[in-house]
């Protein structure tokens, strides 16, 4: 019989090679994988499922303090799914995630949040994809990229520099950058600045790190690896970029400009850019540029009164929405009244304007998806001035953009 439960302290190590064999790898035998897997997990979060002994499932999560527009919210960050391959369609998943869900209201985390390993798994428990990324490349060889302003300066920093210079410069990132979520201490020191050779792609370096400096500070930087590559006709290497954070257009230009750029490697990519990122039309030859869409953070709202009021909008209304919750009953019809991009919502009996699943209403939230192009999917219903209002009120100006996978 499978029992489900929270791991206890002395199963961390099991627990943490379970999860890294459901991903297709090898733990290695490090006396330090509980140490690490505690700096960045909640020691009572964990759950895994026995069946005689043996964990056969895992699930964990974060404590993010995730931005949303104009405001940041407690977020239960949903990571480390795994099911073994002789267990699966035995109802394990749904109930550890309904432990995982209910643990995070009991917590006051008012949303979850995961990237989907598979995009048809996570509905049916109330998640919506609520921001994208682009996966660019960049031939540069034969693309020209705008050099930044004069009085930028592109700097090269070794690690125990980088450990002082991008935390501040990323911390105003994550400010005005909704669907990114803060760095602790642990975060910082366990997934960037620990990098061992398994973590790499193959045949890529460490990561090197560079600043964009403005009057002697840091405006900006980017962390990339290289590829190194040759031909018959030369030098082929890549650019891989695993981060790239600016302070504003310059820098960023500036940045984009210094990755092109890098002696005998010609090819630039970058896995994760922002959906909205100007490079991909500040290239001279922007055609050469070779693009891929995929869906990055989906997020499930747990409290959606506390989850409303919370963010600001770019646009005043006012419309009842009925937000149906079949997995958690945590649905109802609720008035949202907007009145100079602060909100308040209150429980009602009134005829909604929109019905939705709270799934929808979670890819909504952020701002980066369309309801009128969700309910010409049929997957919202109301009048079309409810539904109209409810695309004003939520859209924004700037895309969503969740910079790192958890």
């Amino acid at each position: 019989m499978v029992e489900i439960r929270f791991i206890t302290g002395d199963e961390v190590i099991d627990f943490r090679r379970a999860i890294t064999a459901g991903f297709g790898g090898d733990e290695p035998d490090d006396l330090q994988v509980a140490e690490r897997f505690l700096d960045l997990h909640p020691p009572e979060t964990p759950i895994a499922a026995f069946d005689r002994g043996r964990i056969v499932a895992t699930f964990s999560s974060f404590d993010l303090d995730m931005t949303v527009p104009g405001s940041s919210l407690p977020t239960a960050g949903t990571t480390a799914v795994t099911v073994s391959p002789t267990h699966r369609r035995r109802g394990i998943l749904t109930e550890m995630m309904t432990m995982h869900l209910r643990q995070a209201i009991e917590r006051d985390q008012a949303m979850a949040a995961l990237w989907a390993s598979e995009e048809k798994i996570y509905g049916r428990f109330g998640y919506g994809y609520a921001a994208g990324g682009l996966h660019i490349i960049i031939p540069a060889a034969n693309v020209s990229l705008p050099t930044g302003p004069d009085d930028v300066e592109i700097v090269p920093i070794g690690p125990g520099q980088a450990v002082e210079l991008l935390p501040p410069v990323f911390e105003r990132f994550v400010a005005r950058t909704p669907g990114s979520f803060a760095r602790w201490p642990g975060w910082w020191r366990q997934r960037h600045f620990h990098d061992p050779e398994r973590r790499r792609p193959p045949g890529t370096t460490t990561r090197r790190h560079v600043v964009a400096e403005r009057a002697g500070a840091a405006a900006g930087y980017a962390v990339y690896r290289q590829e190194s590559k040759w031909t018959s006709d030369g030098a082929e290497g890549t650019v891989h970029v695993v981060e790239l954070v600016a302070d504003d257009d310059g820098v960023r230009r500036a940045l984009w400009h210094f990755l092109s750029t890098v002696d005998l490697f010609p090819m630039v990519e970058h896995w994760n850019a922002p959906v909205d990122d100007p490079v991909l039309i500040e290239a001279d030859r922007f055609r050469a540029l070779r693009t891929a869409w995929r869906d990055s953070l989906w997020l499930r709202l747990l409290d959606v009164r506390t989850a409303l009021q919370a963010r600001r909008y770019e646009h005043d209304g006012a419309l009842v929405l009925d937000v149906a919750d079949r997995y958690l009953d945590r649905g109802g019809r609720f008035e949202l009244v907007v009145d100079e991009g602060a909100a308040r919502c209150r429980p009602v009996t009134a005829t909604a304007d929109v019905e939705l699943d709270i799934a929808e209403l979670s890819a909504l939230y952020l701002g980066g998806r369309s309801a009128d192009r969700l309910a010409r999917a049929d997957r919202i219903g109301g009048s079309a001035a409810g539904i109209e209002a409810l695309d004003r009120i939520f859209r924004t100006t700037t895309a969503p953009y969740c910079i790192e996978v958890f």
